[in-house]
């Protein structure tokens, strides 16, 4: 049964996915077709699919219509040698024809999965965009304050920076890092609509939240402050609080860095020595 099935297949077939299925699985295919074991066949035939669609070396289409050329093959094979058992042996071809398809797309769909999802952690990994928030990443908040500092400097133009911090209750020390991401989203939705379309959303070092407003005055931003505090109570809900700490310049001489530290020791001091609002 053996020298039949590999016979059969080593003939020229129609194209050369019809090898790319059958150079791997063709072993399996004749206990399958004798003893009925066709588990070892599908699960090879799915892993070649899977591998494909992995590589993107071939299309689902030109793996089923290989696999289906093999199939052919071998079924004229056993109606030339049909033997004590062609019946049953050919019937069994008919049900790897089948299962054996359907086990390709699976395959197929699972690959394409791990490629998508590859993708989008690759994605994910390259974007601006911190996935847990919404906001713009650590590294980009930096980045971006860097540019403002630099342009305020230049320009002779007030700075405003604020950090907001969240606790689950009065009292509660819980960095905004350690929450889920949908009250992350939340905060970020909240700060992201209350503010001007140039001024910058983004986490600090810390876990917290911070707004860059380039050219506010003092007094506007302490009013921003209440009005953006109200905002995030009212998107979370009163059970949770906030507290936010501001930092002011009217003539930027200090470093991005030096901004950063700056509202980072300002959270945390409101943090430890205030309630947040609730």
């Amino acid at each position: 049964m053996d020298d039949l099935v590999i016979s059969a297949l080593e003939q020229p077939l129609g194209g050369s996915a019809a090898r790319d299925v059958w150079d791997v699985c063709a072993p399996r295919l004749a206990p399958a077709l004798e003893d009925d074991d066709r588990e070892p066949l599908l699960q090879s035939l799915e892993e070649v699919a899977r591998s494909a669609a992995l590589t993107g070396g071939r299309s689902v289409g030109d793996l089923l219509e290989g696999f289906a050329e093999g199939c052919l093959a071998v079924r004229r094979a056993l109606a030339l040698r049909p033997g004590a058992h062609g019946g049953e042996r050919l019937a069994r071809l008919t049900v790897v024809e089948r299962d054996g398809a359907s086990r390709l797309a699976t395959g197929f769909a699972a690959g394409l999965e791990e490629t998508i999802g590859r993708l989008r952690c690759q994605s994910e990994e390259r974007s601006p965009w911190d996935p847990a928030s919404g906001a713009i990443r650590v590294a980009e908040s930096l980045e971006a304050l860097a540019v403002e500092v630099d342009r305020c400097r230049r320009t002779a133009l007030s700075l405003g920076v604020l950090g907001l911090a969240l606790a689950d209750e009065p009292g509660a020390t819980a960095c905004v890092r350690t929450k889920g991401t949908e009250v992350l989203h939340a905060v970020s939705r909240a700060l992201r609509g209350h503010v001007r379309r140039y001024d910058g959303v983004g986490r600090t070092a810390d876990g917290d939240f911070l707004v860059v407003f380039p050219d506010v005055s003092r007094r506007s931003l302490d009013a921003i402050a209440d009005r953006l505090r109200r905002e995030v109570v009212v998107e979370l809900g009163r059970d949770k609080g906030c507290v936010v700490a501001a930092a002011h310049y009217d003539y930027v001489d200090v470093s991005a860095l030096e901004v950063m530290a700056a509202i980072e020791r300002r959270v945390a001091t409101a943090r430890a020595e205030s309630e947040p609002t609730a």
